[in-house]
């Protein structure tokens, strides 16, 4: 032992064997990465391209997410995954009709249009389709292939159902909604008894125009009126709620402006959920505030003002829609225990039931009764704040002590739990341990753009301002606003 550690040391001491040492390492490091370069080739030869495959195969176990991207073989003999494809690409989109759909895949002619079925209280989809005039062998093999796509269990009363039943002659069919954006459609064929499936999604079309108007007595029913759907205005006024208290701030005689796109289903030719927003502003007092939205490069979408600062806060003042301030931060006269008390929160009276959302990212400390408090939940959000919520009528199933929230999230309902006079939130903002006025305290914005996003983000404004110049006009397009703003920037 002890003269082979001397013959190491030695070596190790001398200059030219350390050199020759490492002059071996890369010679034998080359010849495997030829040997691999060799192999590389010789595979690429034998088959150079990916076998197609089946929509079916590109679903995981819930259908509803693109499975693992597919792998590709370089020329260096590395084996690098391909970005996964948007999934318009690789599925269809949705026939106008069932009928349509059936007659392209098997290539017969079928007299009778689609009916429309709707699931009766108490019925299953074996009741319906027999009301559809289906069998049972068909039945319970269209719901074993239906099953494959989604879950049966809960379907709600008055799901929609298209079918058209099968004749001595020609094929029955079956279309029915997965989601939002995806239709299963069933075809019977009669030569193998066996059912055809295609997943596909709905075809839209999109449109922009400008909406404005001034706020009488309410800014929700000023923007409904003014053409703003119910999901339009929550995200309207959850991206303004960072900047204005709607309790104290809004005025009769202000103004709001919004630029936003719809979604127009074009089989069913309504307006469905999903339109975006890409300018709001409200003008409060003659003081306007304004945002622009803006994907980065990296995928992430914010709404900034024109010199690139969030509308995001790190957390939400109100973290409840269409609450009133009953009361404010500070002593007060307590309303059960009659003595002057400090009041380490703010009060919003609303409606038992109504959601309370997470004012911001973080982790929940504690979620449980607490006291005069009744049902509580504190979380969590960084080392300098948290936010606490009492009084709930009941907190959300996966809401509990060590699981994390992200900002908008629904944690419980509006309630009179403990020691409560009637249903309210009562909202606490805690600074480094000490409490703070939630409607006056500074809130940092979100994260900051870089540089290069703020030149991003003005060739942005500079396209949507032209947009808006056209003042109410609509305009339809093919593809959404947020592509033509992409392709533009290019």
């Amino acid at each position: 032992m002890t003269n082979q550690h001397h013959v190491t040391h030695t070596c190790l001491k001398h200059p030219l064997i350390i050199t020759l040492l490492a002059s071996i390492l890369m010679l034998f490091a080359i010849l495997l990465t030829q040997t691999s370069l060799a192999q590389a080739e010789e595979l690429i030869q034998q088959d150079t391209h990916i076998p197609n495959q089946s929509t079916e195969q590109l679903l995981d176990s819930n259908n509803s997410h693109l499975a693992g991207p597919p792998i590709i073989l370089t020329h260096y003999g590395m084996v690098l995954p391909q970005p996964r494809p948007d999934p318009r690409t690789v599925f269809p989109e949705t026939e106008p009709s069932l009928r349509i759909f059936i007659e392209n895949q098997s290539g017969i002619a079928i007299d009778s249009d689609e009916s429309l079925y709707r699931l009766k209280s108490g019925e299953g989809l074996s009741n319906l389709l027999k009301r559809a005039g289906f069998d049972g062998q068909m039945r319970e093999s269209a719901i074993q292939h239906i099953q494959n796509h989604r879950s049966l269990r809960r379907l709600p009363i008055g799901f929609p159902v298209y079918a058209i039943a099968p004749t001595d002659h020609t094929p029955g069919g079956i279309r029915i909604s997965l989601n939002n954006e995806q239709d299963l459609s069933l075809y019977y064929n009669t030569e193998d008894k066996e059912w055809r499936s295609i997943r596909s999604f709905r075809p839209y079309e999109y449109f922009l125009t400008y909406i404005s108007g001034d706020i009488e007595n309410s800014l929700y029913k000023s923007s409904i009126s003014a053409g703003m759907t119910d999901a339009m205005f929550n995200d309207f006024i959850h991206i303004m709620s960072f900047s204005v208290d709607f309790q104290r701030q809004i005025r009769a005689g202000d103004e709001f402006e919004a630029l936003v796109e719809y979604r127009r289903d074009m089989i069913t030719e309504k307006v469905v959920p999903g339109g975006e927003i890409y300018y709001l502003s409200l003008k409060l007092s003659g003081e306007k505030i304004e945002y622009f939205r803006h994907q980065q490069a990296s995928g992430s979408v914010g709404y900034y003002d024109r010199l690139g600062v969030s509308a995001y806060r790190t957390l939400m003042r109100t973290p409840i829609n269409g609450a009133r301030l009953s009361s404010g931060f500070g002593n007060r006269k307590h309303p059960i225990l009659g003595y002057t008390k400090a009041h380490r929160g703010a009060d919003f009276a609303a409606p038992t039931g109504t959601p309370i959302m997470a004012a911001g990212d973080g982790m929940v400390e504690y979620s449980g009764w607490n006291g005069s408090y009744g049902r509580y939940v504190r979380i969590v959000h960084n080392g300098t704040f948290k936010t606490a919520y009492a009084h709930m009528s009941g907190i959300s199933k996966n809401v509990r002590s060590g699981a994390r929230v992200n900002q908008g999230d629904i944690i419980g309902y509006v309630g009179s739990s403990g020691r409560s006079t009637g249903p309210h939130l009562h909202y606490e903002i805690i600074v480094n341990g000490s409490h703070v006025n939630p409607l006056t305290v500074e809130l940092p914005s979100g994260n900051p753009l870089t540089t290069n996003e703020k030149i991003r983000l003005a060739e942005n404004i500079e396209i949507i301002t032209k947009e808006m110049s056209v003042r109410g006009i609509i305009n339809y397009a093919s593809i959404q606003f947020s592509q033509r703003l992409a392709l533009q920037q290019k």
